[in-house]
């Protein structure tokens, strides 16, 4: 029996940390110690690993629990990742999937910030984008730490549906489940309901809301990249309304 039976893939900066930490208040769930356990991007993951192995890190991030807790991770980067999907997949082919999906304009530059603030990025949040496609081009190896693919990736991390496409084609539907991230602060109780549904546990308790993260991002501080990375996106919104039971019009019209 594998050690991970679900796990919230992505998107990054779209409330994964909040969603995992209401989780881990449920008693039917045991989420890891890091969040991010980041086992299948790590820079030593070899494809194919053995599930003994891939078991022995898990054991190492979930305490002691009371037999029957589900247990979960939250590593966001693992809906962008390359392979991810298929060696999820082999490792426990019974896995549920958790995604939280934002607006790919606010999320970029929310990513943006992030790294400016690490002092990762010296760039304007213009030139960074038009310089994205050639830094990930000129990595050597995407699994470095520091390899643009990973850093850089402000736009190319908002393509959801070719993301998505690779974990359906792995996995059936009814194991993936696909939110708006908006929705787990806008209506936060029901939201957390049909997450702890999906899961099979118990989706009458009562998880308060409250702010995991406080720093704030505005997209207005960006107007012309903001402007013409949306327009960018435009094909990807059509792709993406395929995947998706809510209307992304919004992202759209903003």
């Amino acid at each position: 029996m594998s050690l991970l039976d679900f796990a919230i893939i992505g998107a990054q900066k779209s409330g994964t940390t909040a969603l995992a930490t209401f989780l881990g208040q449920h008693p039917g769930l045991l989420m890891s110690d890091p969040k991010e356990v980041h086992l299948f991007d790590a820079e030593q993951y070899l494809r194919g690993s053995p599930t003994a192995a891939i078991d022995e890190v898990y054991s190492r991030v979930f305490a002691e629990g009371e037999p029957g807790k589900l247990r979960g991770e939250a590593t966001p980067i693992y809906l962008y990742w390359p392979d991810t999907a298929a060696e999820l997949y082999r490792y426990n082919p019974d896995m549920k999937l958790i995604v939280l999906l934002r607006d790919p304009v606010k999320r970029a530059f929310s990513h943006y910030c992030m790294e400016v603030a690490r002092h990762t990025e010296k760039k304007s949040f213009l030139s960074a984008l038009a310089l994205e496609r050639r830094r990930i081009g000129e990595d050597d190896d995407y699994r470095e730490e520091s390899s643009a693919f990973r850093v850089r990736s402000y736009r190319s991390r908002g393509l959801y549906s070719r993301q998505l496409a690779a974990y359906y084609e792995h996995f059936p539907a009814s194991q993936i489940l696909v939110l708006n991230s908006e929705d787990l602060l806008r209506q936060h109780q029901l939201t957390l309901a049909k997450v702890l549904r999906f899961l099979g546990v118990d989706h009458t308790l009562n998880i308060p809301q409250q702010i995991i993260f406080s720093a704030q991002t505005d997209i207005r501080a960006a107007p012309v990249a903001s402007f013409l990375l949306r327009i960018s996106y435009l094909l990807e919104y059509w792709r993406l309304s395929r995947f998706v039971d809510f209307s992304i019009l919004p992202w759209i019209r903003k």
